[in-house]
């Protein structure tokens, strides 16, 4: 009878553990997502607002913004893109 309680605690455990794994890895998987569909949304605005300035960026321009993996620093380049003085050139963008 003893080993009973001992394997129905062993499986309450495991069933305990269980959940909360999931329960972990669910929010890690939609913080991450949120993560990764704001750099991939900064990218695609940052690429528009070049575009739209700049004209249609050559492909080193593209691989620098699609190889960003910081907000912060999309979020820097949209900041300048959109100033009053805007430079027409990407160059000093990236430089700075």
């Amino acid at each position: 009878m003893a080993d009973m309680f001992n394997s129905l605690s062993l499986d309450e455990a495991r069933q305990a553990g269980y959940a909360q794994g999931h329960a972990e890895g669910w929010q890690e998987g939609i913080e991450v997502g949120l993560h990764e569909g704001t750099l991939v949304a900064l990218r695609a605005a940052v690429l528009r607002i070049v575009t739209a300035r700049c004209g249609v960026p050559n492909d080193q321009v593209r691989l620098r913004i699609a190889s960003e993996t910081q907000c912060a620093q999309l979020y820097k380049w949209m900041d300048e893109l959109v100033m009053p003085v805007r430079s027409q050139s990407t160059d000093d963008l990236w430089n700075a």
